[in-house]
């Protein structure tokens, strides 16, 4: 019997004990030290156990993280049924340990027990309202429900030490049914709404949909975008949670709607294609456009061509590589009447801020391009090149006639061109106008594209005249055939959109001839002209004046 009693008595004071040292606040205080250091020693950070409480039914604790960061936790509890209800709140004002620059409040409602437990609460993240419910499992998340709404983006960038090149609100639905890493299984919606890329302010608004499913090993994440305009498609992939891959394609985008959204004139309609390749070392970017059609009225009086430009229709294609070096796109436009253009390796360097590139240009017949020359042009052109912009653009380029070539370069402003063996009849052709001779030309030309105006100077080979009413005069009256003569000479041009001077030198084996500061008034239509013709029988002084059509010619023979 009397050990019967010692052993009830030791369990008796056994409990006292430890109720003692459990259950009131002289034994709180020897248990809040100790739970301090090793929640210290388990997350490695500065924590301080401010509050601690803890009864047979209740408990209270106030911590605070790095003296700037608080976390209330406050409840109910049986020790029979292992039940508890609980309320807590977070003040998180400096997040500077986990990389992140915000503020974040959250309140909410824990309960369960130890086996099964169910957490709901609130916050403000990023500027937004945002609600959750989490189930637990052996302290396992084995379902995971968020709700945000007005989330600010430029935010979410900030609070991760990311740069504001996008900017709107964002809401999104989470829905995960598993979350065991070897099962993931989820739904995701996300609306963007009032989005600003770059600066540049986008009107619309873009909603997604999408399935989470694979492992730690492998995720994806896939979904489709919900919109009337185009169909929109993506695939992401995860290995061992990071980043592998991005698989973006967007098809039949309107082109004015996309125009629209991008608050930029209207300046074509069509259909648009895009896709969007991205791994750990590139981006890859196709874009395509089916079906194109230049707004003629918008793009003429945004460019103030000189006449309306006609209807036309296109096709565009583009291919672009992106690297932490630059862009490399290679690019193709074929229009319905004025041009094809190919682009090859488009380099746009992003610490230089340099872009260089080489081209090829196809056009049919100059003429298509009245509405922006304000000059009757015929004829097909075919040109290839390179360019360059830096501070500056720089073209150059070749084209590649029967006979001969030319070569040029612009800068800035400024156009030069060097001409070899071009042959006379092809520039009368170009400027669908009627030579008085034919001749293959060398020379070089520099001409200044914002005053107008410009030099031509040059040689002249296989030089031969054609018919007209003054030589056949001159043959008739003077006996001196400047037909049967081959030439050759050089001349020298001073022009604007105004007026022109020139001078000119021929030499045949019989017939020098020199024309020297010819004046031309392009407005009013007037030419003044003193040339002079030596033979070796005689010496003519020829001038011509007045209308530039029909001028008035005066032949005198002299010596």
């Amino acid at each position: 019997m009397k050990a019967i009693i010692s052993i009830i008595s030791f369990f008796v004071i056994t409990f006292l004990l430890l109720y003692v040292f459990l259950f009131t606040p002289f034994g709180n205080s020897f248990v809040k030290p100790v739970l301090e250091k090793e929640m210290v020693k388990e997350l490695g950070i500065d924590i301080k156990l401010n509050e601690f409480l803890l009864n047979i039914n209740e408990f209270d604790f106030f911590l605070s993280i790095n003296n700037e960061n608080t976390i209330k936790i406050e409840g109910n509890y049986s020790l029979f049924t292992q039940r508890f209800n609980a309320k807590y709140k977070m003040n998180l004002n400096s997040l500077e340990s986990f990389k992140m620059r915000t503020v974040l409040n959250s309140r909410g409602f824990i309960n369960g027990d130890l086996k099964n437990m169910e957490i709901d609460g609130e916050s403000n993240f990023a500027g937004g309202n945002s609600s959750y419910h989490i189930e637990l499992d052996e302290f396992k998340i084995i379902r995971f429900f968020l709700k945000t709404r007005d989330i600010n983006i430029a935010k979410i960038l900030y609070s991760f030490n990311k740069k504001k090149y996008v900017d709107g609100k964002l809401n999104i639905d989470f829905d995960f049914k598993n979350l065991s890493l070897k099962n993931i299984d989820g739904i995701v919606k996300f609306d963007i709404i009032d989005i600003k890329l770059f600066k540049l302010n986008l009107t619309n608004k873009m909603k997604f949909s999408g399935v989470v499913n694979g492992d730690k090993k492998s995720l994806s994440v896939s979904g489709k975008g919900i919109s009337s305009n185009s169909d929109t498609r993506f695939l992401v992939k995860f290995e061992e949670f990071m980043f592998k891959s991005l698989n973006l394609s967007i098809d039949n985008l309107n082109l004015s709607d996309t125009l629209f959204v991008l608050k930029q004139p209207n300046y074509a309609d069509g259909n648009v294609s895009l896709n969007i390749k991205v791994d750990k070392s590139k981006t890859i970017l196709t874009s395509k456009v089916n079906n194109g059609v230049f707004n003629s009225k918008t793009l003429t009086n945004l460019y103030k061509f000189k006449t309306k430009m006609p209807k036309t229709t296109f096709n565009f294609n583009s291919e672009s590589k992106l690297n932490s070096d630059g862009i490399l796109t290679d690019l193709s436009l074929d229009t319905s009447s004025l041009l094809k253009l190919d682009i090859k390796n488009l380099n746009y360097q992003l610490y230089y801020d340099l872009i260089t590139g080489d081209y090829k240009i196809f056009i049919e017949d100059v003429k298509e391009f009245d509405f922006l020359t304000d000059k009757w042009l015929t004829h097909s052109f075919i040109a290839d090149g390179s360019f360059t912009k830096y501070e500056n653009l720089e073209l150059n380029f070749n084209t590649k006639l029967k006979n001969g070539n030319i070569d040029g370069k612009l800068y800035k402003d400024n156009l030069h061109l060097n001409l070899n063996s071009i042959n006379s009849i092809y520039i009368a052709k170009f400027l669908d106008y009627d030579l008085p001779f034919k001749s293959f030309v060398d020379g070089s030309l520099d001409y200044d594209l914002v005053e107008e105006n410009g030099r031509f100077r040059g040689k002249l080979v296989k030089f031969k005249f054609k018919r007209n009413k003054m030589l056949s005069l001159l043959k008739k009256y003077g006996r001196v055939n400047l037909y049967s003569e081959n030439y050759r000479g050089n001349f020298y041009t001073k022009f604007s959109k105004y007026d022109m001077l020139f001078s000119l030198y021929l030499k045949s084996r019989k017939i020098h001839l020199r024309v020297k500061d010819t004046k031309i008034d392009f407005k009013y239509k007037k030419i003044n002209s003193k040339v002079d013709l030596i033979s070796k029988k005689d010496i003519f002084h020829m001038k011509f004046y007045g209308d530039i059509d029909k001028p008035n010619i005066e032949i005198l023979r002299g010596r």
